[in-house]
């Protein structure tokens, strides 16, 4: 994800990364510095996934990783 948050900003792509609650501090505001766009989520791994699996369905653009 933080990967991800840099390359789309050097490419001025948009970004948005789905987390888990338990995600520190530091890399949310790593994130937030690098512009993406951050939706916390509950606790699980996969209701993160979920949430950006169905965010991704409504965006033709749109990629999952």
């Amino acid at each position: 994800m933080l990967a991800a948050a840099c390359a789309s900003k050097i490419l001025f792509l948009k970004c948005t990364v789905f987390i888990t609650r338990d995600t520190s501090q530091e890399v949310i505001e790593f994130l937030k510095r690098e512009d993406a766009e951050v939706v916390i989520q509950d606790n699980s791994y996969s209701g993160a996934l979920e949430r950006a699996e169905a965010a991704a369905a409504a965006n033709p653009n749109a990629y999952v990783s």
